[in-house]
């Protein structure tokens, strides 16, 4: 039971991290851009290979600006109003809260029914529970490290990394 209340807040934040997770998989994420139904004339596109945000047009005031990431927190996940947009209001008070986002009432219910299978037969499946989520990360890791260095052109990174030029440093 206690494990059932203290898991109140953080359950909420890993259902978002699970909702960004199931909607990484598509080919085009909806965070990385301005085209999308929800999105406001405040939205912009940061361009980050020159590094620098462009916005789009119309010119927006850059202090009423809102990036396309932060804008789909808001009003694509969350269904709320981003900050400074005064045009769209889902709650008004107290006595009206909205309606249920149910693509956050399903990943929550998933991360709960997870957080019950890991604790329903006591400390010895929890304890099982600590070596997968000890020993995944490296899992992981080793991974990544294998795909990371059979990618062309990993030869030079690795050999920047091991001969630093100490000239760029002044």
């Amino acid at each position: 039971m206690i494990a059932f209340y203290t898991d109140f807040f953080y359950n909420v934040v890993i259902a978002w991290g699970l909702h960004y997770l199931y909607a990484s998989f598509t080919t085009h994420l909806p965070w990385a851009s301005c085209n999308n139904s929800y999105n406001s004339k405040a939205c912009y596109e940061p361009d980050w290979s020159d590094g620098s945000s462009t916005c789009n047009p119309p010119v927006v005031d850059e202090s009423s600006r809102i990036s396309a990431a932060e804008e789909y927190f808001y009003k694509g996940f969350l269904g709320l109003h981003a900050p400074g947009d005064t045009t769209s209001h889902v709650a008004r008070g107290l006595d009206d809260l909205g309606g249920m986002n149910w693509e956050i009432v399903i990943c929550l219910a998933i991360v709960y029914l997870i957080c019950y299978f890991s604790l329903w037969k006591g400390i010895g499946m929890s304890g099982k529970v600590v070596w997968f989520t000890a020993l995944f990360p490296y899992v992981v890791l080793g991974v990544l490290f294998i795909r990371g260095i059979t990618l062309p052109g990993s030869e030079m990174g690795i050999e920047y990394y091991l001969k630093p030029n100490i000239k760029m440093l002044k």
